[in-house]
């Protein structure tokens, strides 16, 4: 099972989606965010599954075969890891959204509104932060990574230095 940070799944048949999401993947790499798009297929949730996303990017219509809705409720009851949903659609509905929001998606977004893809990658980041606990994150200082336990004085040495003069 491999750990993918976020996945897109739009309904790729159409051009303007197939470009949407190479976007999307594109500008979530400029912030070292791993992006993969999973396509609307008969394995869409086991490829879900495989993956155990943190976070989703959802189309509202997925071809024939299901509904982000029902994409999403896949997630919330079956998927064991924390994944966030975002909706990123052009079947707005003021009825899909509420549900959509009902049931736990952190935003829902038209994707012909000016600038949704820099908001999404914006959602998208700080969401990341959320998710990533402070002593993973880049930068943090080298102090936060040692446990309160005792420590050797070798391993205490090699701190002070490590803080003294890192890399």
């Amino acid at each position: 099972m491999t750990k993918q940070e976020v996945a897109i799944v739009l309904n790729e048949r159409e051009a303007f989606k197939q470009e949407t999401a190479e976007t999307l993947q594109r500008q979530l790499s400029e912030h070292n965010i791993t992006a993969t798009r999973i396509p609307v297929s008969d394995t869409l949730f086991d490829e879900i599954s495989l993956r155990t996303p943190r976070i989703v990017v959802l189309d509202y219509i997925l071809g024939d075969l299901t509904t982000g809705l029902d994409v999403q409720e896949f997630i919330r009851q079956q998927l064991e890891s924390q994944c966030s949903c975002f909706f990123l659609t052009d079947e707005y509905s003021t009825t899909v959204a509420v549900s959509a929001l009902k049931n736990g998606a952190l935003d829902f977004l038209d994707i012909h509104a000016p600038q949704s893809i820099t908001l999404l990658t914006n959602l998208i980041r700080n969401e990341m932060q959320k998710l990533t606990p402070p002593t993973m994150r880049p930068g943090t200082p080298l102090s936060m990574w040692v446990a309160d336990a005792p420590q050797s004085k070798l391993t205490q040495t090699l701190l002070d230095r490590a803080i003294k003069n890192p890399p």
